[in-house]
Order: C-alpha cells, then structure tokens, then sequence
C-alpha cells in the first residue's frame, strides 16, 4: 500500500484571501550563576488566514478567568507551521493590508506539520 503525504500548504489560498501574522516566540529563561537571565525572542512571518468563530468554536473555547477582547480562528498557510506553540504572541495584516488592532496568544494549537497544517484560536486579552 502506498501512503501519499498529503499537503495543505497553499490549500486554503485557492478560496480565500490571506494576510501575514508575525509571531513572536519567547523561550524561557533560567539562573546563570545565581541571577536570572530572561529567554530570548525569536520574531517569523507567515502566511495566514483570519476567520470570525462560529457559534461552535464560541462554545468551545473556555478562556476560565481571562478578560477576553476578541477572538478568531487561524489557518498557517505557508507550510512552515512546526514552531508555532500555545502562548506564541501574534500581529496581524489582513489581506487589504490594514493592521489588526492589538496583540493576539495563540491558545487551542491543532498543529500537524506533516500535513502542512496549523489551525489555532488567536485570543486578545483585555489588558
């Protein structure tokens, strides 16, 4: 039996439109002769595709004890979605180029990177 890998790279973009979501990783930092030294930060761009939540995902979601402001789904377009973690911080552009207000977190990540594949909920907190 042969198995093919299927691809979702560049799926999504046959139907709709994409814009660009900058994330912003943060690595964990430690002690280092007994002071703390704070993780470095590792900035990627990629291709991505916005969508408001249905009611399903809306019920979904339990966010306990976080003021959430908005929330949306993303699909990671671009076939280079192995690093993207929960609580990875996001900018989006959507696809007329206008920025999307405030920074998202990325909670709930359904990350299969050999499929190409990358859906997750981009939470923005109230701060």
């Amino acid at each position: 039996m042969n198995l093919v890998n299927l691809s979702m790279s560049g799926h999504i973009d046959d139907v709709f439109t994409s814009g660009v979501g900058t994330r912003v990783a943060k690595s964990g930092g430690g002690y280092v002769d007994g002071k703390w030294v704070a993780g470095s930060e590792a900035t990627t761009t990629h291709t991505v595709n916005i969508q408001p939540l249905n009611q399903k995902d809306i019920n979904f979601l339990q966010l306990g004890g976080e003021r959430v402001q908005d929330t949306r789904k993303v699909y990671v377009n671009d076939g280079t979605s192995a690093v993207i973690r929960e609580a990875d911080q996001f900018t989006f552009v959507d696809s007329n180029g206008d920025a999307i207000d405030g920074t998202f977190k990325a909670y709930s990540v359904d990350n299969r990177p050999w499929r190409d594949y990358c859906k997750f909920y981009a939470v923005r907190l109230d701060v």
